[in-house]
């Protein structure tokens, strides 16, 4: 099984990733990793890195799909997770390998800017977390832009019937209930 768990930067997506290999023993690949690697490696596909998170998914996607159809193929329990990562592109192993995928996409369009903000400065700052170099002003100004991301977010999972997350209400239950969808029996299905 492959599941696929995209979203907006800040919306938990590593929290659950840690969580399933913690509780299900489900590794999981960073696509940032893999993004920032793929740029360094091979600098002629000219993936920017600074440019928007969909514009880096476009760019990544072919060796994303071929890496998560050997996965499938080998029958190997893995998720990929990351902000680059779209509902378009979900799809396609979706409708290609409906029992074997599971994808769900996070955001918080909803949300009050003050309050994520809190939000992040308590679940914030671990190695690799990039937003903590910003001042104040920077940070709010970044999560009102990744408030828009997540409009799109859920739009197009709308579009695509790919299970989308509204992260802003209750974090801690949201967290629990992406873990269910992808652990669970439910097998996709929208709601």
């Amino acid at each position: 099984m492959i599941y696929l768990l995209g979203g907006a930067a800040r919306s938990g997506k590593s929290i659950i990733a840690k969580r399933m290999l913690a509780e299900k023993t489900i590794p999981f690949l960073c696509l940032d990793h893999l993004a920032i690697g793929t740029a360094n490696a091979f600098p002629h596909l000219q993936i920017d890195l600074d440019s928007d998170d969909a514009s880096v998914g476009d760019k990544i996607w072919p060796l994303v799909k071929a890496v998560s159809k050997v996965i499938i193929k080998d029958r190997i329990d893995y998720l990929l997770e990351g902000a680059a990562l779209q509902p378009k592109h979900s799809q396609e192993l979706l409708s290609e390998f409906p029992s074997q995928t599971r994808a769900c996409f996070l955001g918080y369009a909803d949300a009050d800017v003050c309050q994520k903000f809190e939000q992040v400065r308590q679940h914030g700052g671990g190695p690799d977390d990039w937003m903590m170099q910003f001042d104040e002003s920077t940070i709010m100004k970044e999560l009102e832009r990744l408030k828009k991301v997540s409009e799109v977010l859920r739009l197009e999972c709308e579009l695509y019937q790919i299970r989308y997350f509204e992260m802003s209400r209750d974090f801690a239950r949201s967290i629990e209930d992406v873990i269910e969808f992808l652990a669970g029996p439910n097998n996709n299905a929208v709601a």
